[in-house]
């Protein structure tokens, strides 16, 4: 893992979110969320054709946070995508439709 000095780690989520659809320089708070959605779907990913009980747990804890709709826990999927106004649903469809392709390595921001 190649760490980015800070410079770099913001210009990365910088970029991310203006791919996205902010306007402004992402704050502190922003890039933390970015990078947990960004080892969600990571995550996510990684254990999809899970067959040991630990990986299928985790499957299914990872799938129960994106189908929630809860906002009352500050990193609650749906109170992630509104620190970084994104449409969930939007996420979901992509979630689903993403992972029906098979695993590949991703590079999340500040990393690679």
């Amino acid at each position: 893992m190649n760490v980015c000095s800070r410079d770099d780690e913001i210009a990365d989520a910088t970029t991310v979110l203006l791919l996205l659809g902010s306007r402004e320089r992402p704050t502190a708070e922003q890039r933390l969320m970015l990078a947990l959605l960004c080892d969600a779907v990571y995550r996510y990913e990684a254990v999809r054709g899970a067959v040991t009980p630990s990986r299928m747990q985790e499957r299914s804890e990872l799938a129960a946070w994106f189908a929630s709709t809860d906002r009352s826990y500050v990193f609650a999927f749906e109170s992630v995508c509104d620190v970084l106004d994104l449409c969930a649903s939007d996420i979901r469809d992509r979630i689903a439709t993403t992972t029906a392709r098979p695993a590949r390595r991703h590079r999340c921001v500040g990393y690679s």
